[in-house]
């Protein structure tokens, strides 16, 4: 039996080479960024498989990871 994988705030910021409440910003602005998951008061998870799904349209929309610290002001402030 396998067990889902998740990553807290800390380990997303990390996987994507950001600051660490980038990944709350990023749920907030962009709809196709998954939500985090509220296992109680201080911890909140994500799921890796979603996160690699996300990746993968991020790919194929051609918005990929070496293009998002370059524009990332344009999204944040268009």
């Amino acid at each position: 039996m396998t067990f889902p994988r998740w990553l807290s705030a800390k380990e997303v910021a990390a996987r994507y080479g950001t600051g660490e409440k980038w990944p709350w910003h990023q749920q907030k602005i962009d709809p196709r960024f998954p939500k985090g998951v509220r296992f109680s008061n201080g911890m909140t998870r994500w799921h890796v498989g979603l996160l690699d799904e996300y990746d993968k349209a991020l790919v194929a929309s051609g918005n990929h990871a070496s293009n998002k610290q370059e524009n990332w002001h344009t999204e944040v402030f268009s």
